[in-house]
């Protein structure tokens, strides 16, 4: 499976884990996996650091485009749909008042759930995990860590 790539520096490194300082290039403004605003150029992320770097190193953070879909859909289809569930029920229940009440309210629930219970899990397990897997030269890296306009 084809795996979606990112640039970045090692900023911090404990154990099998290191801490990445990414800059948001056009083609991941929307994946929702480091959950970054449009506003946002930068993001420190944690991933496995499979190839033992340091803090300062350059670095490739890959994951799975199969991941990375999966990922979106639980941050933004499963709350849509609760949102359209709870705004259909409450309508059936209360008018459109409840309407606007079940909707929002579902919302919230689905992403407390989210954020709460479901990302902690999946923080733990391999599955939606970023992995570094490849350590790069300076040369080759200055541009993509630095300059948001470069696309390798």
């Amino acid at each position: 499976m084809q795996q979606q790539q990112q640039r970045g520096v090692v900023v911090a490194c404990d154990s099998q884990l290191a801490r990445v300082q990414i800059v948001q290039h056009s083609a991941c403004a929307s994946c929702g996996r480091c959950s970054m605003s449009q506003d946002e150029r930068t993001r420190i992320v944690t991933a496995r650091n499979l190839v033992s770097a340091q803090p300062g190193d350059r670095v490739i953070l890959s994951m799975s485009q199969g991941e990375v879909l999966q990922a979106g859909l639980l941050a933004y289809t499963v709350p849509l749909l609760t949102m359209f569930l709870g705004a259909f029920l409450g309508q059936q229940i209360a008018g459109q008042l409840g309407s606007v009440v079940g909707g929002f309210g579902a919302l919230t629930v689905t992403y407390l759930v989210l954020h709460r219970f479901l990302e902690p899990r999946l923080q733990k397990a391999a599955k939606f995990t970023i992995n570094i897997t490849q350590i790069i030269e300076d040369e080759e890296a200055n541009c993509c860590v630095t300059d948001d306009n470069c696309h390798h």
